[in-house]
């Protein structure tokens, strides 16, 4: 579905190619949110880049309602207006996010635990670096962490999975996903969740605290891998 939405945007020539496409199914019904770059020289004004992602989603709606049998909605640009000057909506020059100097060179998948799961379920917003803004790796990933750890107190180990859309509150995620080893009942846990995620008090942690960059001593490390063996 991701990759059928940034086709489909691409087909545009006032569309650049840096598209960033959210795409969310509960059981047969889709949320789709796009982000959408405008090409310079093709789209003068806010309101006419509005027009033309509105127009845009609700095309691409109903053709995704025409071949899926549940609700579909897509919805485009969620931090744009039709106000205001070209600069604040995403006009580029180049079609990418490079206009403004984010060209990502601290790449993706810094996972801030240090360690990347392969066939585990992991977050890809990298931790440090990036444009010190816009941080919902660091304050989503800090919240995710905690709500992981407040669940497992009582549950044992645990998987949680959070999605948010861009601009959203942290705590209104367009997506929960709670996996426990042992049996817990669904709205306990998730009463867990939305707690955490309702706290403010991540700064300090974020500082000074966890996730800064650190190498654990050898001789620790060695002694975690066990006994030596036969």
């Amino acid at each position: 579905m991701a990759l059928l939405t940034e086709a489909f945007f691409r087909q545009s020539p006032w569309v650049g190619s840096d598209i960033k496409a959210l795409a969310v199914r509960r059981d047969q019904n889709w949320t789709v949110t796009v982000c959408v770059p405008a090409l310079a020289g093709h789209l003068t004004t806010a309101a006419e880049f509005d027009d033309a992602v509105t127009a845009a989603a609700a095309e691409l709606t109903t053709l995704l309602e025409q071949r899926l049998p549940g609700r579909v909605s897509v919805v485009c640009n969620t931090r744009g207006t039709r106000v205001g000057p070209l600069s604040g909506q995403y006009f580029t020059l180049s079609g990418s996010a490079v206009d403004y100097g984010e060209d990502g060179l601290v790449g993706r998948g810094n996972a801030r635990t240090g360690v990347i799961s392969g066939v585990h379920g992991a977050g890809n917003e990298a931790t440090f670096g990036k444009n010190p803004v816009y941080h919902v790796g660091k304050v989503g990933g800090w919240l995710a962490d905690t709500a992981a750890a407040t669940v497992a107190a009582r549950f044992g180990p645990c998987r949680i999975g959070l999605l948010w859309r861009n601009g959203a509150p942290y705590d209104q995620p367009a997506s929960i996903q709670i996996t426990t080893t042992r049996p817990a009942p669904e709205g306990d846990t998730e009463e867990l969740v939305r707690t955490t995620l309702a706290r403010t008090d991540w700064l300090d942690d974020l500082l000074t605290g966890r996730y800064l960059p650190r190498v654990e001593p050898f001789d620790k490390l060695l002694d975690d891998l066990g006994p030596v063996t036969g």
